[in-house]
Protein backbone atom coordinates (compact mmCIF):
# COMPACT_ATOMS: atom_id res chain seq x y z
CA UNK A 1 0.00 0.00 0.00
CA UNK A 2 1.25 3.57 -0.67
CA UNK A 3 0.24 6.43 1.02
CA UNK A 4 0.61 9.86 0.80
CA UNK A 5 2.78 12.27 3.49
CA UNK A 6 3.14 15.11 5.53
CA UNK A 7 6.95 15.97 6.38
CA UNK A 8 6.46 18.27 9.30
CA UNK A 9 8.70 19.21 12.37
CA UNK A 10 11.12 16.56 10.93
CA UNK A 11 8.29 14.05 10.98
CA UNK A 12 6.57 11.91 8.38
CA UNK A 13 3.21 10.64 8.76
CA UNK A 14 0.44 10.10 6.24
CA UNK A 15 -2.31 12.33 5.87
CA UNK A 16 -4.90 11.10 7.49
CA UNK A 17 -2.55 10.79 10.66
CA UNK A 18 -1.71 14.65 11.33
CA UNK A 19 -5.83 14.59 11.38
CA UNK A 20 -6.32 16.33 8.11
CA UNK A 21 -9.43 15.91 6.57
CA UNK A 22 -9.66 17.37 2.96
CA UNK A 23 -6.70 19.23 0.92
CA UNK A 24 -5.62 20.45 -2.34
CA UNK A 25 -2.93 22.38 -4.06
CA UNK A 26 -3.25 25.13 -6.53
CA UNK A 27 -0.52 25.59 -8.65
CA UNK A 28 0.04 29.57 -10.38
CA UNK A 29 1.88 30.77 -13.00
CA UNK A 30 3.77 34.04 -11.66
CA UNK A 31 2.34 33.69 -8.46
CA UNK A 32 2.30 32.05 -4.77
CA UNK A 33 1.79 28.02 -5.15
CA UNK A 34 -0.70 26.90 -2.31
CA UNK A 35 -1.48 23.46 -0.44
CA UNK A 36 -4.81 24.26 1.27
CA UNK A 37 -5.33 21.78 4.16
CA UNK A 38 -8.05 21.04 6.90
CA UNK A 39 -7.85 19.28 9.73
CA UNK A 40 -10.45 18.27 12.35
CA UNK A 41 -8.70 20.56 15.36
CA UNK A 42 -10.30 22.15 18.15
CA UNK A 43 -10.51 25.56 18.45
CA UNK A 44 -7.20 26.05 20.34
CA UNK A 45 -4.83 29.36 19.43
CA UNK A 46 -2.34 27.56 21.53
CA UNK A 47 -1.96 24.36 20.49
CA UNK A 48 -2.35 24.31 16.83
CA UNK A 49 0.10 21.62 15.41
CA UNK A 50 1.21 23.28 12.77
CA UNK A 51 3.21 26.51 13.01
CA UNK A 52 3.39 30.01 11.16
CA UNK A 53 6.32 29.70 8.89
CA UNK A 54 6.87 26.48 9.42
CA UNK A 55 8.48 24.11 6.07
CA UNK A 56 6.02 21.77 4.94
CA UNK A 57 6.41 18.62 2.89
CA UNK A 58 3.89 16.79 0.84
CA UNK A 59 4.73 13.70 -1.05
CA UNK A 60 2.65 10.82 -2.86
CA UNK A 61 2.85 7.42 -3.40
CA UNK A 62 5.44 6.54 -0.28
CA UNK A 63 5.86 3.21 1.51
CA UNK A 64 6.06 2.36 4.80
CA UNK A 65 7.93 -0.02 5.79
CA UNK A 66 8.09 -0.71 9.71
CA UNK A 67 8.54 2.52 10.87
CA UNK A 68 10.70 3.74 8.00
CA UNK A 69 9.25 5.55 4.66
CA UNK A 70 10.65 5.12 1.43
CA UNK A 71 9.97 5.74 -2.71
CA UNK A 72 7.65 7.67 -3.95
CA UNK A 73 7.73 11.50 -4.83
CA UNK A 74 7.66 15.25 -3.51
CA UNK A 75 4.42 16.95 -4.53
CA UNK A 76 4.88 20.28 -3.03
CA UNK A 77 7.42 22.18 -0.73
CA UNK A 78 6.03 25.57 1.08
CA UNK A 79 6.23 27.39 4.51
CA UNK A 80 2.62 27.57 6.78
CA UNK A 81 0.87 30.36 6.94
CA UNK A 82 -1.88 32.03 8.85
CA UNK A 83 -4.59 29.85 9.65
CA UNK A 84 -8.29 29.93 10.28
CA UNK A 85 -10.86 28.46 12.12
CA UNK A 86 -12.97 26.33 10.19
CA UNK A 87 -17.26 25.27 11.48
CA UNK A 88 -20.06 22.78 9.97
CA UNK A 89 -22.48 22.25 11.84
CA UNK A 90 -21.26 20.59 14.96
CA UNK A 91 -17.71 19.94 13.65
CA UNK A 92 -14.64 22.06 14.10
CA UNK A 93 -11.37 22.15 11.95
CA UNK A 94 -8.22 24.60 10.98
CA UNK A 95 -7.44 25.84 7.67
CA UNK A 96 -4.16 25.93 7.25
CA UNK A 97 -2.62 27.82 3.72
CA UNK A 98 0.66 26.62 2.87
CA UNK A 99 2.88 28.64 0.65
CA UNK A 100 5.64 27.71 -2.02
CA UNK A 101 8.66 30.14 -2.18
CA UNK A 102 7.36 32.16 -4.56
CA UNK A 103 5.68 33.61 -0.84
CA UNK A 104 9.31 34.52 0.60
CA UNK A 105 10.24 36.41 -2.61
CA UNK A 106 6.85 38.20 -2.13
CA UNK A 107 7.78 39.19 1.53
CA UNK A 108 11.50 40.40 0.52
CA UNK A 109 12.59 43.80 -0.52
CA UNK A 110 14.99 43.67 -3.49
CA UNK A 111 17.95 45.61 -2.57
CA UNK A 112 21.21 46.48 -4.58
CA UNK A 113 24.81 47.72 -3.48
CA UNK A 114 26.02 51.17 -4.07
CA UNK A 115 29.46 52.81 -3.28
CA UNK A 116 28.95 55.94 -0.88
CA UNK A 117 30.77 58.44 0.64
CA UNK A 118 32.01 57.29 3.43
CA UNK A 119 33.61 60.37 5.33
CA UNK A 120 37.13 62.33 5.64
CA UNK A 121 39.97 60.48 7.24
CA UNK A 122 39.92 63.52 9.40
CA UNK A 123 36.43 63.78 10.08
CA UNK A 124 36.55 67.69 10.09
CA UNK A 125 38.82 68.13 8.05
CA UNK A 126 38.39 67.65 3.68
CA UNK A 127 42.18 67.91 3.01
CA UNK A 128 42.71 65.12 4.59
CA UNK A 129 41.69 63.08 2.29
CA UNK A 130 38.88 60.47 1.73
CA UNK A 131 37.82 57.03 3.56
CA UNK A 132 37.67 54.00 1.28
CA UNK A 133 34.17 54.24 0.02
CA UNK A 134 31.08 52.31 2.32
CA UNK A 135 28.85 49.77 0.35
CA UNK A 136 25.05 49.81 1.14
CA UNK A 137 22.19 48.19 -0.10
CA UNK A 138 19.70 50.72 -0.86
CA UNK A 139 16.13 49.66 -2.34
CA UNK A 140 16.50 51.96 -5.30
CA UNK A 141 17.31 49.69 -8.02
CA UNK A 142 18.69 49.66 -11.21
CA UNK A 143 17.01 46.38 -13.28
CA UNK A 144 19.53 44.70 -15.65
CA UNK A 145 22.45 46.77 -14.69
CA UNK A 146 25.68 45.08 -12.94
CA UNK A 147 27.81 46.68 -10.22
CA UNK A 148 29.75 48.24 -13.19
CA UNK A 149 26.85 49.80 -14.24
CA UNK A 150 27.58 47.50 -17.52
CA UNK A 151 24.10 45.95 -19.20
CA UNK A 152 23.05 42.51 -17.82
CA UNK A 153 20.23 40.15 -19.65
CA UNK A 154 17.22 39.44 -18.54
CA UNK A 155 18.20 35.94 -17.04
CA UNK A 156 21.74 37.22 -15.45
CA UNK A 157 18.89 40.65 -13.56
CA UNK A 158 16.80 37.51 -12.59
CA UNK A 159 19.57 35.72 -11.03
CA UNK A 160 20.53 38.69 -9.09
CA UNK A 161 17.33 39.10 -7.56
CA UNK A 162 17.09 35.14 -6.81
CA UNK A 163 20.94 35.03 -5.37
CA UNK A 164 19.71 37.93 -3.04
CA UNK A 165 16.54 36.02 -1.65
CA UNK A 166 18.65 33.21 -1.10
CA UNK A 167 21.74 35.36 0.85
CA UNK A 168 18.57 37.05 3.40
CA UNK A 169 15.82 33.98 3.97
CA UNK A 170 18.93 31.26 4.26
CA UNK A 171 20.03 31.76 8.07
CA UNK A 172 23.56 30.51 7.05
CA UNK A 173 24.23 32.99 5.09
CA UNK A 174 23.41 36.63 5.32
CA UNK A 175 26.89 37.80 4.55
CA UNK A 176 28.92 35.03 6.10
CA UNK A 177 31.91 34.08 4.58
CA UNK A 178 31.94 30.71 6.25
CA UNK A 179 29.06 27.96 6.96
CA UNK A 180 27.66 28.53 4.17
CA UNK A 181 25.23 25.28 3.74
CA UNK A 182 23.31 26.03 0.13
CA UNK A 183 20.52 23.08 1.11
CA UNK A 184 19.45 25.63 3.33
CA UNK A 185 18.62 28.22 0.28
CA UNK A 186 15.18 29.12 -0.01
CA UNK A 187 15.54 27.81 -4.23
CA UNK A 188 17.59 26.46 -6.19
CA UNK A 189 17.88 28.42 -9.83
CA UNK A 190 16.92 26.28 -12.78
CA UNK A 191 17.02 27.02 -16.54
CA UNK A 192 16.09 30.88 -17.09
CA UNK A 193 15.60 31.56 -20.73
CA UNK A 194 16.21 35.15 -20.58
CA UNK A 195 19.02 35.54 -22.27
CA UNK A 196 18.75 39.16 -24.11
CA UNK A 197 19.65 42.49 -23.06
CA UNK A 198 16.77 44.93 -22.16
CA UNK A 199 17.18 48.59 -21.29
CA UNK A 200 17.97 49.92 -17.79
CA UNK A 201 15.12 50.19 -15.60
CA UNK A 202 14.57 52.08 -12.98
CA UNK A 203 13.08 50.88 -9.77
CA UNK A 204 12.01 51.51 -6.30
CA UNK A 205 10.99 49.27 -2.86
CA UNK A 206 10.00 46.31 -5.19
CA UNK A 207 9.54 43.40 -3.56
CA UNK A 208 11.87 40.38 -5.06
CA UNK A 209 8.37 38.96 -6.85
CA UNK A 210 7.50 42.24 -7.78
CA UNK A 211 11.04 42.93 -10.20
CA UNK A 212 11.06 39.67 -11.66
CA UNK A 213 7.68 40.04 -12.57
CA UNK A 214 8.25 43.51 -13.79
CA UNK A 215 11.57 41.96 -16.20
CA UNK A 216 9.01 39.61 -17.38
CA UNK A 217 6.03 41.49 -18.09
CA UNK A 218 7.91 44.21 -19.84
CA UNK A 219 10.44 42.16 -21.93
CA UNK A 220 9.92 38.27 -22.09
CA UNK A 221 6.14 38.06 -21.59
CA UNK A 222 6.11 34.63 -23.22
CA UNK A 223 8.13 32.85 -20.48
CA UNK A 224 6.44 31.12 -17.97
CA UNK A 225 8.09 30.90 -14.62
CA UNK A 226 7.31 27.29 -12.65
CA UNK A 227 8.75 25.52 -9.47
CA UNK A 228 10.15 21.91 -10.09
CA UNK A 229 8.95 20.43 -6.24
CA UNK A 230 10.82 17.11 -6.48
CA UNK A 231 14.21 18.85 -5.86
CA UNK A 232 15.57 19.77 -2.26
CA UNK A 233 15.46 23.20 -2.23
CA UNK A 234 13.03 23.93 -4.83
CA UNK A 235 14.06 24.80 -8.98
CA UNK A 236 12.60 27.84 -10.05
CA UNK A 237 12.51 27.41 -13.72
CA UNK A 238 11.63 30.10 -16.15
CA UNK A 239 11.06 28.89 -19.45
CA UNK A 240 10.29 30.53 -23.20
CA UNK A 241 6.77 28.96 -24.26
CA UNK A 242 8.55 27.78 -27.47
CA UNK A 243 10.51 25.35 -25.32
CA UNK A 244 7.88 24.23 -23.40
CA UNK A 245 5.48 20.77 -24.31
Amino acid sequence: MTYWTITYGGVEQAISSWGITEYSVDIVCRGTDTLQLTTSELFDPVARQFTYEQPMVLQRDRVLTGSTWSSGSIVFQGFVGNPKMTADGSHQGISYPVYGAWWKLERLQFKQTRQVFNGYVVPTDPYSGLNPLATVFIAETFLGEDPTEAQWTGAQAITEILNFANECWNPTKRGATSGRDNTQDLLTIGTIDCGQVFPKTRASTLSCAEAITQILRGFFPATVPWFNYATTPPTLNIRDQSNLT
